[in-house]
Formats: C-alpha cells, sequence, structure tokens
C-alpha cells in the first residue's frame, strides 16, 4: 500500500513538472512575443519623433518665410520730414536695417547717438533719417 501511494505520488509530481515545463514554456514564449512588440513599438517611435521634427522645421520655415513677408510689406512710419521710425525685430542688425532703408549704419549710430553699432535689441525704436 505504502508503494502504491509513492508511485502515485511520483505520477502526480511527474504530471505538475509536466505542467510546470509548459508554463515555462508558455511565459518564455510571452517573454519573445513581449520583447518583438517591444521593438517594433520603439521602431514606431524612432520614426515618429523623426517626423515631429520634420514637422516642426516645416513649421518654423513657414512661419519665419510669412514673417519675413509681413515684415516686407510694413510701410514705415515717418515721424519727420527727415526721416522714419523702426522697431528692432528679432534677428535684426544695423546693417540690415540700414540696407531696407538705404542709409548707412553710420547715419543710423549718429542719429540715435548708438555707443556701439553691435548693441541694439529686440523692440528698440531707432530714428532712421533719410
Amino acid at each position: 500500500m505504502e508503494m502504491q501511494n509513492m508511485r502515485s505520488d511520483i505520477e502526480r509530481l511527474k504530471n505538475q513538472v509536466e505542467v510546470l515545463a509548459e508554463e515555462r514554456h508558455d511565459m518564455h514564449q510571452g517573454i519573445r512575443d513581449a520583447k518583438a512588440r517591444f521593438d517594433e513599438i520603439e521602431q514606431s517611435l524612432g520614426g515618429t519623433e523623426a517626423a515631429r521634427a520634420r514637422d516642426k522645421q516645416e513649421i518654423l520655415d513657414h512661419l519665419s518665410k510669412q514673417i519675413a513677408e509681413m515684415l516686407k510689406s510694413q510701410q514705415p512710419v515717418r515721424v519727420s520730414d527727415t526721416g522714419y521710425e523702426h522697431v528692432v525685430e528679432a534677428g535684426q542688425t544695423l546693417s540690415d536695417i540700414a540696407l531696407a532703408y538705404k542709409v548707412t549704419v553710420q547715419a543710423i549710430v549718429r542719429a540715435n547717438n548708438l555707443p556701439n553699432e553691435n548693441n541694439i535689441v529686440v523692440g528698440q525704436k531707432l530714428f532712421i533719417p533719410e
């Protein structure tokens, strides 16, 4: 009887080992599947980030072009019979402004008592002599 119980226990343990082996195999397969899916997602995100960077650059280029066109179309504000008022925009240099108004940099420097022609700031109002 004791031998029969032991054989029964051994058989039950063998079955449990088989079940555990199948579960282990299924878990490993699940891990492989999850890793493959993770790799797919990672690749997809890489492509998405590149697309976002391209879109961002396209938007910046488009907005820059529109701003440049708007600035070109603006009429200078005449403040007297002898000149104009100009508000410095981002990215502008005194050379850019002088070229736009067809005057010399030195004429703007003198008219505004600028100590340094390289030291203008966005929003600064400049008198541009004719």
